[in-house]
């Protein structure tokens, strides 16, 4: 028969009274962990977003303190890490490894090596959860429905590493808040914290690389010179006038 909703009820206020969310809503613990951890890092993929005041606040507020703390924490980390490995290079005498810009350079691969090490990571446990050649049977209004998920090749995988790791976080490649399970925290945020030290101290060796040839300098001196010698000219004038 015909439904009536109550007066000044729409139909998607009457959905809303009628869901039962403790049966059939659980929290997401671990999609929560990961998107606190995406701001966090300042990842952001935009997959997921807060839609409400209260939530906005919290980003506000704790999502700022969290940023600040990650990076001191982070650069802290990064500073024992190239301490230890500098330290070691000298020992073995690789001295080349530990300034300069094959210092520079070895970070750099060691950084796009890591995230090859991430991609195919990312790309077994994806082939595992989602079998993209068997596809997922869908149970969907009494109708058994095969699901095969779109293949996941490896560059995708350090298409995501890398957007991950540079923290540029473009969203087309994200980590799926649905299907990130409990397990998947306690081993994908470390590797990619890895991924963010080798970042760091590629651009603490490129700084350092860069700060031996200051332009600033240099020019100062140019112009000092060039100074003197129109001063010169100046008092040669002045002499035979």
């Amino acid at each position: 028969g015909d439904t009536h909703l109550p007066v000044g009820m729409g139909a998607s206020d009457l959905a809303i009274q009628d869901a039962e969310g403790n049966k059939n809503c659980e929290i997401n613990i671990a999609g929560g962990s990961i998107f606190w951890w995406t701001i966090m890092t300042t990842v952001g993929y935009g997959n997921t977003a807060p839609s409400t005041r209260g939530g906005r606040l919290l980003v506000y507020t704790l999502g700022f303190v969290s940023i600040i703390a990650f990076a001191a924490i982070l650069g802290s980390a990064g500073y024992v890490m190239l301490t230890i490995c500098d330290d070691f290079f000298l020992r073995v005498r690789l001295k080349r490894l530990a300034d300069g810009f094959l210092s520079a350079l070895f970070w750099l691969s060691a950084m796009l090596l890591w995230f090859c090490f991430v991609a195919f990571i990312f790309r077994v446990g994806y082939e595992r959860r989602f079998p993209v050649k068997e596809g997922i049977t869908v149970q969907l209004d009494g109708a058994s429905i095969l699901y095969q998920a779109p293949p996941f090749s490896f560059s995708d995988g350090f298409w995501f590493s890398f957007i991950t790791g540079t923290t540029v976080g473009l969203g087309d490649t994200h980590i799926d808040h649905e299907t990130y399970l409990v397990r998947d925290m306690f081993y994908l945020p470390l590797m990619l914290l890895v991924s963010f030290l080798f970042l760091s101290n590629f651009a603490i060796k490129l700084a350092g690389m860069i700060s031996r040839y200051d332009v600033g300098e240099d020019l100062h001196d140019i112009l000092e010179e060039r100074r003197l010698s129109l001063d010169s000219d100046v008092a040669k004038e002045d002499e035979e006038n």
